[in-house]
């Protein structure tokens, strides 16, 4: 009899490894990656984030748009990256810090009327970690009275609002328009250029991210829509490219494979 006590302990024992074994099967590892967090970000953009276009002298819109775009291929990189969408027509930075009426007779801008929520009222009923800020565009290129010397105190404003409210900014240089087309002139442009290296030397003394469109394969011929200004669902695809390739890399992301114009 004593020489089964021996026997009987060894078999309890390993009863006992099993249970504890079979019960940790659904547990997480200590040693597994922890699972990821979500991190809200609000989008914050023109026609060229809202998608937006003129056809027949009548406002639509690509489906789809180009947040949707930028938000599909974020999450194949950073699958906790929550996108907001707050791009409208027509929003220029201005607009967007004080809230209220937005400029959208110029006929490139579809002519109509409309308003929009400040910045810092969306921040605080949305409560970001972070804010992708494109809205350089509209002034430069449509704006009579845009001074180039009010940018930076915008900018300052900008800042100023993002840290009251606690969130992390992102901005986007400007997209590509082209030179002596039928909807802006090149003056303009050049005005657009001149503010888009002064925001990035802004984002550069603030220690802000900047993501860069200038280097996305253009041609004038094809990317641009009928009406002369907004970008054809090919150039958005190449544009969502490379905002994900550029977020992915400021959120901390792996970087994700190159796609050029023959791929869209």
């Amino acid at each position: 009899m004593n020489e089964l006590i021996p026997l009987v302990i060894a078999a309890l024992v390993a009863v006992a490894v099993i249970v504890v074994l079979a019960g940790n099967r659904d547990r997480p590892s200590a040693t597994a990656p922890p699972a990821a967090q979500s991190v809200k970000m609000t989008v914050h953009g023109n026609s060229a984030l809202a998608g937006g276009y003129i056809d027949g002298g009548q406002v639509r819109f690509y489906t789809p748009t180009p947040v949707q775009l930028l938000r599909e291929r974020l999450q194949a990189l950073a699958p906790g990256v929550a996108l907001v969408d707050c791009s409208q027509n027509g929003l220029a930075l201005t607009e967007a810090l004080r809230g209220g009426p937005v400029r959208m007779d110029n006929p490139a801008l579809g002519g109509t009327r409309g308003t929009c929520e400040a910045l810092a009222a969306i921040w605080q009923r949305e409560r970001p970690a972070w804010a992708y800020v494109a809205l350089l565009e509209v002034e430069p290129l449509f704006w009579a009275d845009y001074d180039p010397g009010a940018l930076m105190a915008r900018l300052d404003e900008l800042g100023r609002a993002a840290l009251e409210h606690g969130v992390r900014l992102v901005l986007q240089g400007p997209i590509r328009f082209a030179l002596d087309g039928p909807t802006v002139s090149d003056a303009r442009v050049r005005m657009l250029v001149q503010a888009s290296s002064l925001a990035r030397q802004w984002a550069q003394a603030h220690g802000v991210p900047w993501v860069e469109l200038g280097e996305v394969p253009f041609n004038p011929a094809e990317d641009v829509c009928p009406d002369g200004l907004h970008p054809t669902m090919a150039m958005h695809l190449r544009y969502a490219d490379a905002r994900a390739r550029q977020l992915a890399a400021v959120l901390g992301a792996p970087t994700w494979p190159t796609v050029g114009a023959h791929d869209v």
